[in-house]
């Protein structure tokens, strides 16, 4: 089988809040100065490789990260809202030490199934259904070669879509901030439906790549 597409799959760079340990969500926050540098060395990772287009959240920690890593490249951008991050609702911008503690046991419930809900926010197997739009336009698309920029739950349900994993698995995969994973997509097709995403046949050839971050 022939690779149709190789997706390389990034997420951002740290911010303020990844760095003081409080739960962001969807908060647009910029990059800190460890994010910027971790997004640096991102660049310099992956400058040598070929990529045709950027898909990207349209959070600014994703974008800024996407940015950064573009200098080597000059891509044009492609945004797409369903990327964006978790809604964490009510423990959004509190610490993951208090809410351990002020909401245990919905919190263990959340911990233990995926469809459990943040209270006034999102389940992790609501991103990974809101992620699938976005993942059918990536495959669809006349792009072989693909960059993508996105957060810790997304990149989570990008996988969960792409391996056919339900997200009570895909959920426990460690994801580090500035980190990438790779994906190949082979051309021919396990079957032929109206779904690209159950008919296509995909590799995972690595996931949490941090080796560039050592430096920090």
């Amino acid at each position: 089988m022939k690779i149709e597409k190789t997706i390389t799959l990034v997420r951002h760079g740290a911010t303020d809040y990844n760095d003081r340990d409080l739960m962001q969500g969807q908060l647009d926050l910029p990059l800190s100065k460890n994010g910027i540098a971790e997004a640096e060395l991102l660049r310099k990772e992956l400058k040598d490789e070929k990529f045709d287009i950027i898909y990207h959240s349209p959070l600014l920690r994703a974008f800024q990260t996407a940015e950064i890593a573009n200098k080597e490249h000059g891509l044009d951008y492609i945004e797409i809202d369903c990327f964006k991050e978790i809604n964490i609702g009510d423990w959004e911008g509190g610490k993951f030490s208090d809410v351990h503690i002020k909401h245990k046991d919905v919190y263990l419930k959340w911990l233990i199934d995926a469809k459990i809900r943040i209270p006034g926010g999102e389940s992790y197997f609501d991103v990974q259904n809101r992620v699938r739009d976005g993942i059918k336009t990536v495959l669809n698309s006349n792009f072989n070669n693909i960059l993508i920029f996105g957060h810790l739950a997304v990149n989570r349900g990008i996988l969960g879509n792409l391996l056919n994993i339900e997200a009570d698995m895909s959920r426990k995969f460690k994801l580090n901030n500035c980190a990438y994973s790779i994906f190949q997509v082979y051309k021919d097709r396990i079957a032929k439906s109206d779904d690209i995403i159950n008919d296509s046949f995909v590799l995972l050839e690595s996931w949490n790549v941090t080796k560039h971050l050592e430096k920090l």
